[in-house]
């Protein structure tokens, strides 16, 4: 089920992908969520890495840090793979929260958004 659910930060980046290669976005954010995403999941792979050993963690505002900055699907992916930090009531709300503000500001990248806002 876990495999079923993170498809959904997979399916993100291809339609990103998709609508970028058709021009939908003002630059190519595509090249960013893919590398930050990459990151993202590999920091998570290594926090939870380390939570099993008891060795140094990643502070959380790293964690937030790289998905605000278009690694969020990558995060999505590496909870649910790695079933880290999805129980964690208090992370997973500012997750949501950077999320939606990440979705916005991707929304601005947008010439569709600024054709409806400035009407």
């Amino acid at each position: 089920r876990s495999f079923l659910i993170s498809l959904l930060g997979i399916g993100f980046l291809l339609l990103l992908y998709v609508a970028a290669e058709a021009g939908s976005f003002f630059v190519r954010v595509d090249y960013a969520y893919f590398g930050m995403s990459f990151l993202t999941f590999l920091l998570y792979a290594k926090d939870k890495r380390a939570a099993i050993k008891e060795r140094w963690r990643i502070p959380e505002k790293i964690l937030h840090l790289c998905e605000l900055c278009c690694g969020w699907p990558g995060a999505w992916v590496g909870q649910r793979w790695f079933h880290h930090k999805i129980s964690k009531g208090s992370f997973m709300w500012k997750y949501y929260v950077l999320l939606c503000l990440n979705l916005a500001l991707l929304a601005l990248m947008s010439p569709y958004t600024w054709k409806i806002l400035l009407k």
